[in-house]
């Protein structure tokens, strides 16, 4: 007879900061640097067994990330000189996921891809409708379902081409998300 897979679902809310590289001169001696800034994530997600020790953590989320600039320019078009670029995304992060039990519950890692799909434009620099990285989780669930994660994602497509240099940068983000599996 065969066995039931049983998937467990749950809900997810974090905190993020992202960041993206690299920052740029251009060769007027225009500057644009960036560093990380703070944004928010809401979602869903499913827990797949996958063996005695393993397990798929599939997600959704409504993220919104944000990073903050600071242009030093020496030559026109002047822009705002510092500032926050917000990006408001749908991410769907695929995870295969170590599980080692511990007290009450179990410490869980491990790590797989991320894409994200942007929902709306905040501003009017070009950005990309799609990005997509390679994350990495730890994170502790108790036996009652309660679950803190941290995690990283690397960006690896250009989701921002700069107004003034055409520089593409890639985004890295590292989240805190507190959950609960019923």
């Amino acid at each position: 007879m065969a066995q039931k897979v049983k998937i467990s679902p749950g809900i997810k809310l974090g905190y993020t900061l992202s960041d993206l590289t690299p920052d740029y001169t251009d060769s007027t001696g225009n500057t644009t640097s960036y560093s990380l800034a703070g944004g928010y994530r809401i979602g869903a997600f499913v827990v797949i067994p996958a063996g005695k020790d393993m397990m798929v953590q599939a997600t959704i989320f409504l993220s919104r990330k944000r990073t903050s600039y600071k242009h030093t320019l020496t030559s026109p078009p002047y822009g705002p000189p510092s500032g926050f670029l917000p990006f408001s995304y749908i991410e769907l992060p695929l995870s295969l996921l170590y599980k080692k039990p511990s007290g009450e519950g179990f410490f869980y890692g491990g790590g797989g891809i991320s894409p994200a799909f942007r929902i709306w434009r905040d501003y009017y620099y070009n950005t990309e409708k799609f990005d997509l990285g390679l994350n990495l989780v730890a994170g502790y669930q108790t036996q009652l379902g309660f679950s803190f994660q941290l995690d990283f994602t690397k960006g690896f497509i250009p989701v921002l081409e700069d107004f003034y240099t055409s520089d593409k940068q890639k985004f890295s983000t590292i989240g805190l998300t507190f959950g609960y599996t019923f």
